[in-house]
């Protein structure tokens, strides 16, 4: 029984680094672990903002409730904020991204929603809006968007996962990832 339960934990390792597609992976347990050099497995120490808020960076996934969140790039294009996630469903159920919602908060603590649509945006982006939905133990990617005039400075990032008996917020700092702008 305990060379099962070792074997499940490897390929769940396993599963979720080719996932990934880079030296990170999401034990079952929820745990982001980070593959070292010599092949030994790393606990990743979450780093936290002065107000204890988890910090996230490029391609490094964050985990709420049993959801791994990777935000992959942040682009600009003209007046729009192109976000570029990766979402791996780390659970034994569906997951409809219809109950799952992102907003970001700027410097000054104005709101903004990230959207499925975008004017603005290219439309190689649009095509491959995040929506759908994620198999158990299954991946999704995609793009969200944000239309603005004026020049912010992103501070937080809210996701907000809602069904019919609860509601569940998980707010990470996004205020030190660059934004690429594409020409």
């Amino acid at each position: 029984m305990r060379k099962a339960s070792l074997f499940f934990v490897f390929l769940v390792l396993m599963l979720s680094l080719h996932a990934f597609s880079s030296m990170y992976a999401v034990t079952t347990d929820n745990q982001i672990v980070l593959l070292k050099d010599d092949g030994t497995w790393e606990a990743v120490k979450e780093a936290v903002d002065k107000y204890g808020i988890p910090k996230v960076q490029i391609d490094v996934p964050f985990v709420f409730e049993n959801i791994a969140i990777t935000i992959k790039n942040i682009f600009k294009y003209g007046d729009c904020i192109i976000f570029d996630f990766f979402i791996f469903n780390n659970s034994d159920e569906m997951i409809s991204m219809d109950y799952i919602s992102f907003d970001l908060r700027d410097i000054e603590g104005f709101n903004y929603d990230l959207r499925t649509y975008s004017s603005e945006a290219p439309e190689k982006y649009i095509n491959r809006r995040l929506n759908g939905k994620i198999r158990p133990h299954g991946s999704l990617r995609g793009y969200l968007f944000l239309e603005i005039s004026e020049d912010i400075e992103l501070n937080e990032l809210y996701v907000n996962h809602s069904d019919f008996f609860s509601s569940k917020t998980a707010v990470v700092s996004i205020r030190d990832i660059k934004i690429e702008t594409l020409k």
